[in-house]
């Protein structure tokens, strides 16, 4: 009786590069599952992940449960790693049978998660900066009219010392020689002077900033 030779073990087939799998784990929770060729535990990760992001959102009515959410997420982070790691060693061990899905669905899979997952990040980066930057122009724009309500009041003070009342008038063209350019969001400048000789300035801008100086 002929004898029989023992089988080879069955290929893993080609590895896939690890560290992609590992970033894509990293950055897109579960990705790198599927890109290995595991999409259960891409559905698995990303739900732990998300619903732990929603206790986190709870920071301010339950402070405890929030941090504890935050604490939890980054150590699911290292064992979500270990756990790809893992997987990416018994998958890719020779003689184990390989088991895939469709590069078309894996790869549509992990595109559609970086894409939304990217948009996510994007938005919430947006939704920080931009009012914040919104406030740093609205602050430079105030100063910047302050500044000139300043000089008109100091230049109004120092021409009613120098020669008397400030006849009723546009501050402008009354101040003309004593002031900078005025800005161009300048609505009106008006001084307003009394029987008795008291003046009184009110200057307005585009965005409804407004100052009165009386008493002059």
């Amino acid at each position: 009786m002929p004898a029989t030779l023992p089988q080879a073990p069955t290929p893993a087939g080609r590895p896939l590069n690890y560290w992609l799998g590992f970033w894509l784990t990293w950055f897109f929770p579960g990705a790198g599952h599927t890109y290995i060729n595991r999409p259960g535990w891409h559905a698995a990760w990303l739900g732990i992940v998300i619903f732990l992001s929603l206790l986190g959102n709870t920071y301010q009515a339950a402070p405890a449960l929030g941090i504890t959410a935050l604490v939890a997420q980054v150590v699911l982070l290292v064992v979500r790693l270990t756990h790809y790691r893992s997987l990416y060693a018994r998958q890719f061990t020779p003689g184990t049978p390989v088991t895939g899905i469709k590069e078309g669905l894996k790869w549509g899979l992990v595109s559609v998660h970086a894409g939304l997952g990217s948009a996510a990040v994007l938005s919430m980066v947006a939704a920080v900066l931009i009012p914040n930057l919104m406030v740093v122009g609205v602050s430079a724009e105030e100063q910047s009219h302050r500044d000139f309500a300043r000089g008109v009041f100091g230049a109004a003070v120092q021409q009613h010392a120098l020669r008397g009342p400030i006849t009723t008038g546009s501050c402008v063209t009354r101040l003309q020689n004593m002031l900078l350019a005025p800005p161009n969001d300048l609505v009106s400048c008006e001084v307003t002077t009394d029987a008795e000789e008291n003046s009184t300035i009110r200057m307005r801008f585009k965005n409804g900033d407004v100052f009165v100086r009386p008493g002059l």
